[in-house]
C-alpha cells in the first residue's frame, strides 16, 4: 500500500487539508463552530472594556475596545490610570491659579502643639463666657 505526504504509514490524517479532501462537511462544521465561538469572545470582551468607561477618557475606552487584545481589567486600569493623571494634572493647574494666602496671624501660628500664644479673644467674647457661667449652688 503506498502512501502520500497527507498520511501516516499507518493510514491516518496528518494536514488540516488531507482532513478537508477526505471529510468536508466536518471541516465546515468545525470552522462554523470556531468562528461563532471567537465571534461571540469577541464581543464579550468589547461588552467588558466598554464596561469600564467613565466621563473623560471615552477616546481611550473606543482604542481599547477595538484593539483586539485588551481585557476588561486591563481596560479598567487603563481608565483608573487616565483619570488619576488628569486629576493630578487639574489639581497642579487649580493649585498654580490658586491666589496666595493672607499672611498668619502674629499671635498663632495655627499649628497644632505650637508653642505660641494662644489667639487673643474679644472682649465680646470674653463678656459672653463670663455671663454665661453656670450658676453655683
Amino acid at each position: 500500500m503506498a502512501t502520500n505526504a497527507n498520511q501516516d504509514p499507518a493510514g491516518g490524517i496528518t494536514t488540516a487539508e488531507a482532513l478537508a479532501a477526505a471529510y468536508p462537511a466536518l471541516v465546515e462544521q468545525i470552522r462554523a463552530t470556531a468562528h461563532s465561538a471567537g465571534a461571540t469572545a469577541e464581543r464579550d470582551r468589547i461588552t467588558a472594556v466598554r464596561a469600564q468607561s467613565l466621563p473623560g477618557p471615552e477616546a481611550l475606552i473606543d482604542r481599547l475596545a477595538f484593539d483586539g487584545k485588551t481585557t476588561g481589567p486591563e481596560a479598567a486600569v487603563a481608565v483608573l490610570s487616565a483619570v488619576r493623571t488628569a486629576t493630578a494634572g487639574a489639581a497642579a493647574a487649580h493649585f498654580a491659579d490658586a491666589p496666595k494666602g493672607a499672611n498668619p496671624s502674629p499671635t498663632h501660628s495655627g499649628a497644632a502643639g505650637s508653642d505660641a500664644p494662644a489667639p487673643r479673644l474679644p472682649n465680646a467674647t470674653k463678656a459672653y463666657g463670663a455671663l454665661n457661667k453656670p450658676a453655683t449652688v
